[in-house]
């Protein structure tokens, strides 16, 4: 049988965990870019970026940021540095709904 200060200690290590996991999911942000969005913000594809570049330099940097890129041909006047940074194409019509 567990102590009520073990299960103290177990409870609020689960609670600290969710609420760090809760936190980091919240900060991520999803931008895109779609030559036909209005270019003004990037937080919906109605409002997309016309530029992959406008895309990345819209990423915090320090959370789970993603830039979602509708299948089109686009110009890059950039190489990108990070190791970590992961880039495929989509389809804009598979997110019709969002």
């Amino acid at each position: 049988m567990y102590s009520r200060r073990e299960l103290r200690l177990a409870l609020a290590t689960m609670v600290t965990m969710l609420a760090i996991m809760v936190a980091g999911a919240l900060a991520a942000t999803d931008y895109y870019v779609d030559k036909t969005g209005d270019n003004s913000d990037g937080l919906s594809w109605a409002t997309a970026w016309h530029t992959v570049q406008q895309g990345i330099d819209s990423c915090s940097g320090t959370s789970a940021d993603t830039v979602h890129v509708a299948a089109a041909t686009y110009q890059m006047d950039t190489s990108l540095a990070s190791s970590d940074a992961s880039f495929w194409g989509e389809a804009a019509e598979d997110y019709e709904d969002e």
